[in-house]
């Protein structure tokens, strides 16, 4: 199982013996160790061809990547209809416990006031965490990790419904429209929190990207601890910052979001 997005991957293996090993130690029939006659990087194997082109909502940012890796220029096409997503100011906390604690008081919020919810977690133990604390408070919601492959397109489809509470991991369900009934609209319409800011920027956006469609109403927010993977590996000066600059609450008084943004693309180069 991808630990990030949540999907089975059938067709892979451990490598080393550590399959094998596994196998034996659950009683399971010991199948035979996979040995790799070749291999070919993803970007290798694109630029074989003689013609490539694609089209993304977030290929903006990434202009210098495309350059680089594929010889290909990217090329902005206007919004159809003008976005009305709302961007609400990121958070910063001292902890990850504080962190999720701030997610679910946020949630049961919106919970009340009728609007759909859908979280992105950076992982499947998040989800399962943040989906633990919603269930104190007794909320119904849609857990979506790999437990439910087969049906994640349908659980993503239903997460712009009015009270609708989903958790998925980043990129769970992509490819899912999601449909927000005008019920839900006239109460905000979908809202995104992003649990923990990816190693790269473009998946964050993929995510927010969910909500707000069509010119349809939506928001979004970001939550960011000072133990989060990108801080510990990119940035720790940030996180010392942060602890810094938290109250009693834990959560801190700045706004960091230009050098985490900084920290993003350090991280994706």
């Amino acid at each position: 199982m991808d630990e990030t997005t949540g999907r089975i991957l059938k067709d892979r293996s451990w490598q080393d013996g550590l399959h094998q090993a596994i196998e034996a130690r659950e009683g399971l029939v010991v199948t035979p160790e996979k040995e790799s006659l070749a291999q070919i990087t993803r970007q290798r194997f694109f630029r074989q061809y003689q013609n490539l082109s694609g089209m993304t909502g977030t290929a903006v940012g990434c202009e210098a990547e495309f350059q680089h890796v594929y010889r290909s220029q990217v090329a902005e096409i206007p919004l159809n209809v003008p976005s009305s997503r709302r961007g609400l100011p990121s958070r910063f906390f001292a902890t990850p416990k504080a962190k999720h604690q701030a997610i679910v008081e946020d949630i049961v919020r919106l919970h009340a006031l009728e609007q759909p919810v859908l979280v992105g977690t950076q992982s499947i133990s998040d989800s399962d965490m943040i989906g633990g604390l919603l269930g104190e408070h007794g909320l119904l919601f849609q857990l979506l990790n790999g437990l439910q492959n087969a049906e994640e397109a349908e659980i993503v489809a239903h997460a712009g419904e009015r009270r609708a509470i989903t958790i998925a991991t980043n990129l769970a369900g992509r490819g899912t429209d999601i449909k927000v009934p005008e019920d839900a609209l006239a109460v905000g319409g979908l809202h995104v929190i992003v649990a923990e800011c990816q190693l790269s920027g473009r998946m964050d956006r993929q995510l927010i990207g969910r909500c707000g469609r069509q010119g349809q109403a939506g928001s979004a927010q970001t939550f960011v601890s000072a133990e989060d993977t990108l801080l510990k590996r990119f940035g720790k000066w940030l996180g010392d910052t942060i602890r810094r600059d938290a109250g009693s609450d834990l959560e801190a008084r700045g706004d960091y979001s230009k050098p985490l943004l900084r920290m993003q693309q350090a991280a994706e180069k």
